[in-house]
Order: C-alpha cells, then structure tokens, then sequence
C-alpha cells in the first residue's frame, strides 16, 4: 500500500496480491484491503482518467467475481448431487476450501461500492454484477439481487448526505 501511495507500483500491479488478501480469515484486515481497494481506484480515477488502466483493473475484477463462476460449475459437473448437497446443508465437501468464493464475494462487493460512489456507472461492471446472478453460487445471487434492487434508493441517500454536509460546511464558515 506504501508502495502503491509513493508511486513505485502501479494499481493493475497491486490489485492481484490485494484480492488475494481477502482470502485470509481476518475480518478487519480483509475490510481495511477492501477500503483500500475502493479508495485506491477511486482516487486514480478521479485524479486521472486512463481507459486502459481502467480496462485492465476491470478485468481482474470481473475474472474474480467469474473465478466462482466456474469453479461452482465444474464442481457440479464433477461431484454431481453431492456438492449441491454441501451448499444446503453448509457442509464443506473434501478440496473445497471456498477461497474462490470468497474471493468473488469480496470483488462483487468491491464492485457493487465502486458502482455507488459513482466510480464505475459503465454498463460493464453493471453486466460483471449481472453475471453474478447466474452464478449458482447463493451468496454471489443474494448480493446481486440487492444490487439490483436497492442501489437507487442507496445512491440517492448518499447524495443526500453529501448535500447535508456541505450545507453544514457552508454554516460553519459563516
């Protein structure tokens, strides 16, 4: 992150080894590289606007959240009945660690603030979320699903409180 803030780093560079942070099981530590996952793209692309290094985070993004994708499907295919089974009964099937899962729920959720802070409003990383839905994957759906159906009434309440505190601001200096 040091590195990253110095300029010695590059964001494409970076993002890789912190997604593969949010794989550890300390909770405050994957919420502190998620928040920084957020505010690193955020201040990049608000500083500057590269399509391409924007391009490039997006696909390791996407590939994240489809990483599940295709991991749930060829578990299916290979374990048939029995991995459906796992996911109802919350039983953890022998070579499923759930890294993947993880991992894809986390980078969904990156997307999901980076599309209310209104950093990413593309119709790409609306699709990336959408291909959530059709993943298979419970949590991937159920975090998709509120997506697409709170994200407006989020929005709006965020604008809102931006224009609550600048009014305060404005009180203040006055």
């Amino acid at each position: 992150i040091l590195l990253r803030r110095r300029g010695l780093v590059t964001p494409v560079a970076l993002l890789p080894v912190l997604l593969r942070t949010l794989r550890l099981e300390d909770r405050a530590l994957r919420d502190m590289v998620e928040g920084h996952i957020v505010a690193d793209i955020g201040g990049s692309q608000q500083s500057h606007k590269d399509e391409r290094t924007r391009r490039a985070l997006q696909v390791v993004l996407f590939e994240a959240v489809a990483s599940c994708k295709t991991a749930a499907a060829a578990a299916n295919s290979a374990k048939g009945n029995a991995n459906t089974a796992s996911f109802v009964s919350g039983k953890v099937v022998d070579g499923d660690d759930g890294g993947d899962e993880v991992l894809a729920r986390r980078s969904l959720q990156i997307l999901r603030e980076l599309y209310r802070k209104r950093i990413w409003t593309d119709e790409r990383t609306v699709n990336a979320i959408a291909t959530a839905l059709l993943s298979g994957v419970p949590k991937l759906v159920a975090i998709a699903a509120r997506f697409f159906l709170g994200i407006e009434e989020r929005m709006a309440a965020d604008a809102h409180m931006v224009d609550e505190d600048q009014l305060a601001a404005i009180e203040e200096m006055n």
